[in-house]
């Protein structure tokens, strides 16, 4: 004689596991040719009812970029002036523009000459 089956099969967990949203790490901030730095996330989307992700895979920030010294054309050379325990000298300068957020510092904006002149003017 055959033995009834005492097993009753029936279909379960037929749906898909729950997959979380998956948050990657963020990247370094770069700078846009704005000066505002921007950095971005990977999100990989929950399935299935999982969690769900931040809302925001970008940020960004006004400023912060690091903006080096800018530095001009020496103007021409003065006129020569006697200057004390130093003789006859002549100066020159240039412009600059300051750097901001940790940006190359500026050199010196004056340079300096001996000179000789008839005419060396008391500073």
């Amino acid at each position: 004689p055959i033995c009834p089956t005492n097993k009753d099969l029936q279909s379960c967990n037929d749906f898909e596991c729950p997959v979380d949203c998956i948050v990657g790490d963020w990247s370094d901030w770069e700078c846009s040719s704005t000066l505002n730095r921007h950095r971005h996330r990977n999100l990989t989307h929950p399935q299935y009812g999982g969690a769900a992700c931040p809302k925001y895979a970008s940020e960004n920030s006004v400023g912060g970029c690091p903006v080096d010294c800018v530095v001009g054309d020496w103007s021409d050379w003065g006129a020569c002036s006697k200057i004390k325990n130093q003789g006859c000298r002549q100066f020159r300068e240039r412009p600059l523009v300051q750097p901001v957020s940790g940006g190359e510092k500026c050199p010196e904006p004056f340079d300096s000459q001996n000179c000789t002149s008839s005419f060396c003017s008391e500073a």
